[in-house]
């Protein structure tokens, strides 16, 4: 019943369509796939991915990006993509220290005894 549904006739590369990519979830209803590129408030550029009733032109994709699954909310019915760790991914980064600032002799233990 829910679940995603591979595109159908695709034609070949000779101008025709590509069918958009669906999943139909556990209430019946159905969701296409979409995504775009956006400009970050810090002018970074990021790919987004969403799922909505229609179809829209430009943004429809044909089939789920590498790397990425189709997670239904038990709660809503929507889908959304999770990644499932097979997509090369950016490097991650260290984790951040905290220290305390110069020529304070704070301990972690002086701080949690002092907060309430």
């Amino acid at each position: 019943m829910g679940g995603p549904h591979p595109p159908a006739g695709r034609e070949d590369a000779e101008g025709a369509t590509a069918v958009p990519y669906r999943y139909e979830n556990s209430r019946g209803q159905t969701y296409y796939l979409h995504g775009k590129e956006v400009t970050l408030r810090n002018d970074r550029k990021q790919q987004i991915y969403y799922f909505a009733r229609a179809p829209k032109a430009g943004e429809a994709l044909d089939a789920l990006p590498p790397g990425r699954a189709v997670v239904e909310n038990p709660r809503t019915g929507l889908p959304f993509l999770k990644g499932i760790g097979t997509a090369p991914a950016a490097a991650p980064a260290a984790p951040a220290t905290r220290t305390a600032p110069k020529g304070t002799a704070a301990t972690s233990a002086q701080r949690t005894a002092t907060r309430r």
